[in-house]
């Protein structure tokens, strides 16, 4: 069975939420499409490092930061890949707008967000998936 990746698609049974970011942890199938496969790019470029094998030091700080507060709230995939969205639009984006984010850089915050340089890397990956997901709904 293929699963499509949408952000917050409802399937199956029991009609619960699945997260692209869950799909791609749990490796499942998803429908073949050039957005799909850019998609999957951004779970790696923020989640792994560049041998695609291994796990970026973000996720390391994350289970980390879930050992010292005794949770599993920083490592859930949904939250380190929301954290990683904040802290490349504060970083990344040209926008400044304290309302819509900020603190992503902050001395006491940084170890459960991505590190600066880490951030160009999920940027450049986003913008791969946006620019043509942009293009074709601007059709």
């Amino acid at each position: 069975m293929k699963e499509a990746f949408a952000i917050g698609d409802r399937f199956g049974p029991q009609r619960s939420i699945l997260f692209a970011s869950d799909c791609w942890l749990k490796n499942l199938d998803h429908y073949p499409h050039p957005l799909n496969q850019r998609l999957l790019r951004i779970f790696d470029a923020t989640l792994l490092i560049n041998n695609g094998q291994d796990m970026h030091d973000y996720v390391l700080r994350s289970v980390k930061a879930d050992k010292a507060m005794g949770s599993n709230y920083f490592s859930q995939p949904t939250e380190m890949m929301a954290r990683a969205f904040e802290a490349v639009v504060e970083s990344c984006s040209g926008i400044e707008n304290p309302y819509l984010v900020s603190g992503t850089t902050k001395p006491d915050s940084i170890a459960v967000y991505p590190d600066i340089g880490h951030r160009d890397v999920i940027h450049a990956a986003r913008q791969a998936y946006f620019h043509p997901l942009g293009a074709a709904l601007s059709r």
